[in-house]
């Protein structure tokens, strides 16, 4: 009987453990991992990468909020990519992120906050925010906001962009959550 007991008790810890337990994203080969956001899924799309190897960079994962009706709305997003670091130091690097612009590319484009340096637990990175406007199947327009940051180390960039509503603020704390999650050992 105590057996039983034991094994039901047993059981019902490790159910309980997988329910708490977070899913975290590893890649090993570039040494970064994160926390996956709860009720988030998971997108997989080959294309990207086609485009990122061009530029020598790899995507890492893509998580987005809403798997339903994708192409009506804006559908919060967290993309995750790395590419080789070409910058001697951290200073060289946000010079350069701050040159680079999306002007011709995208509608309306906008700094809402200039890159700065930034210091998120032991990572040190570059920091800013964009809006610019696009244009969904039926033609209407959709204000949207990206929030980049970039982790440079010895050997690669870690870029990660939450996009979102303009002005929406819905997902900020969990954006935030999300960062200070990511652990990057080499």
């Amino acid at each position: 009987m105590r057996g039983i007991i034991y094994l039901i008790l047993f059981s019902i810890t490790c159910l309980a453990q997988n329910v708490i337990a977070q899913e975290i994203y590893k890649n090993e080969k570039y040494g970064f991992s994160v926390e996956r956001p709860e009720g988030w899924a998971i997108l997989n799309h080959k294309d990207i990468n086609v485009g990122l190897k061009k530029s020598h960079g790899q995507q890492l994962i893509t998580y987005y909020k809403n798997t339903d009706n994708i192409d009506e709305q804006i559908n919060p997003t967290i993309i995750t990519f790395v590419a080789a670091n070409r910058f001697k130091n951290i200073n060289e690097f946000n010079k350069k992120m701050t040159i680079r612009r999306f002007n011709k590319s995208l509608t309306n484009y906008n700094v809402k906050k200039k890159p700065e340096l930034i210091n998120i637990g032991d990572k040190y990175g570059a920091f800013e925010i964009a809006t610019y406007t696009i244009i969904n199947k039926k033609n209407d327009y959709l204000k949207v906001r990206r929030r980049s940051y970039a982790f440079p180390t010895k050997d690669y960039i870690f870029y990660i962009s939450f996009v979102d509503e303009r002005d929406s603020e819905e997902h900020t704390n969990l954006f935030e959550t999300f960062v200070k999650s990511i652990k990057i050992t080499k």
